[in-house]
């Protein structure tokens, strides 16, 4: 999160979830949308877009993850119990 010393709200939210980074940006009570695609620590692409469809894909990057990150403990589990 980012403040500037004359505000007291948030203005800017980055989300890393995987190889997308995800970023709100508040700007003169404009909000803009950004998802950039990166690999190993480069950043290949950013596309600006609409609020709607940033939730939307972040939402699935998140359910993608979530589903990841069970399937290893789920491994890691097992692996231990056997």
């Amino acid at each position: 999160m980012q403040c500037y010393p004359e505000t007291s709200h948030v203005v800017k939210v980055a989300i890393d979830a995987g190889p997308s980074v995800y970023v709100l940006h508040l700007d003169n009570n404009h909000l803009s949308a950004l998802r950039s695609k990166s690999a190993r620590g480069v950043t290949l692409k950013s596309e600006p877009m609409e609020v709607p469809q940033w939730l939307e894909a972040l939402n699935v990057d998140i359910q993608l993850l979530a589903e990841r990150t069970g399937q290893a403990h789920g491994a890691l589990h097992d692996f231990l119990m056997s």
